[in-house]
């Protein structure tokens, strides 16, 4: 059986905070949108392969070093923002890692 988010059964408090948090995830995303064209990292001309990325003059690392970006900013916020509303708790993810230690040897 499939649970369903219900939005009409949470009051005001937890939709303002629901709301402020998909504007703040959104926001998040642009952020990473903005960087994801600043990172370029310059293309080492001593390279004696032809290929694509040689042709186009692109670092290898460009696109890794943006996939993390765009990645972690939305993470990192999100979880600064349950942190700070005190939904998330970093102690309890420890007693759960430590009570379900049969998954860690």
């Amino acid at each position: 059986m499939v649970s369903e988010f219900k939005f009409k059964n949470i009051n005001i408090k937890n939709k303002k905070i629901f709301f402020v948090f998909l504007l703040t995830f959104c926001y998040s995303i642009f952020i990473g949108k903005f960087l994801w064209s600043k990172i370029n990292i310059p293309f080492p001309e001593n390279i004696s392969i032809k290929g694509e990325y040689f042709y186009k003059k692109h670092h290898q690392l460009n696109d890794i070093i943006r996939f993390i970006i765009f990645i972690t900013i939305p993470i990192f916020i999100s979880i600064f923002f349950f942190w700070r509303l005190k939904i998330f708790n970093f102690k309890n993810i420890f007693l759960i890692i430590k009570k379900n230690n049969k998954f860690f040897c």
